[in-house]
């Protein structure tokens, strides 16, 4: 999947473009900016942020102008129910929209595909407020992922 934003009311001039990976040498960007936000910046173990999901999940990366600036993975580990998470920006492109935009397009997609009627992701509790904006809705307890404060989040599509 390859679909294209234009951000010019967001970002000027800016273009935003999410593509899925499809190659080892994308997957290290998607793990250059993961790193970079949750092992380095949030100091979560390495062992950790890396798992066997990631041989099994969806990657994506965002690109605003060509640059690489945001990540994510999607899982399918229920029918009907996907599952994103690992959402990364870099620190020098936050609070620009990215993480909308990134979400607002797999949201559509997933909406074209009349196999998924929920998604799902755990969110960290600083970001809660984005993701309620574009239709999520808290479930269940908080609990600590990572070291971090986190809450289970979903959204129905059907």
């Amino acid at each position: 999947m390859e679909v294209s934003k234009d951000l010019g009311d967001i970002l000027g001039s800016a273009d935003f473009e999410l593509k899925q990976i499809s190659t080892l040498k994308d997957f290290g960007l998607v793990a250059s900016i993961r790193t970079k936000v949750f092992v380095i910046e949030q100091k979560c173990p390495a062992i950790e942020e890396f798992d066997d999901k990631d041989d099994i999940a969806e990657h994506y990366i965002g690109y605003c102008d060509g640059e690489p600036v945001i990540t994510c993975r999607v899982l399918y580990p229920e029918t009907c129910i996907a599952k994103i998470g690992r959402i990364a920006t870099l620190i020098e492109f936050r609070g620009r929209g990215f993480a909308s935009n990134l979400l607002e397009l797999l949201i559509g997609q997933m909406q074209k595909n009349k196999e998924i009627d929920e998604i799902q992701m755990s969110a960290q509790e600083h970001a809660i407020g984005l993701y309620e904006k574009l239709g999520f809705k808290v479930y269940g307890e908080s609990y600590i992922e990572d070291y971090l404060p986190h809450s289970m989040m979903s959204l129905k599509i059907s």
